[in-house]
């Protein structure tokens, strides 16, 4: 069985220290969004948020009928900044770096591949004052053991 939270741990620390941005494990990271405590105060400081989002066992036949062990693991990455522009921005940083995942062992399973499935809609939250911008993409990551 794919270990899962050790694949999320090796794409956190991965994607975080590629990007240089701050990237939260399911909520928004400390030293994130508004640095003064209040919304519309100071600076905001844009971050990326992971969510694993399940996965399924994947076998390949390759050449000569060998049978290899695999798993399709789904992950949404969502990005927030204080306009859009910095939502698209940080978003970016993100998007670029998707490749360093490539040949990467996190646990028992190595990334073969990972491709980006879906960006998302650039959205404003008007709940919040002042609003928030947030995009969330899906990547779809194809681990081998």
């Amino acid at each position: 069985m794919i270990d899962t939270g050790a694949l999320t741990d090796g794409v956190l620390q991965t994607l975080a220290e590629a990007s240089g941005q701050l990237l939260g494990d399911g909520y928004k990271p400390e030293k994130a969004g508004w640095l003064d405590g209040q919304p519309n105060v100071g600076v905001f400081a844009p971050y990326g948020v992971l969510f694993f989002q399940g996965g399924a066992p994947r076998d390949a036949t390759l050449r000569f009928e060998e049978l290899v062990r695999g798993w399709s693991v789904n992950f949404d990455l969502s990005y927030f900044g204080g306009s859009r522009k910095q939502c698209d921005w940080v978003a970016t940083q993100f998007r670029d770096k998707y490749g360093v995942l490539m040949r990467k062992k996190f646990g028992d399973y190595t990334v073969m591949g990972a491709s980006l499935r879906t960006i998302g809609v650039m959205e404003r939250r008007d709940d919040i004052d002042p609003p928030l911008w947030y995009v969330t993409d899906r990547i779809v990551l194809y681990c081998d053991a």
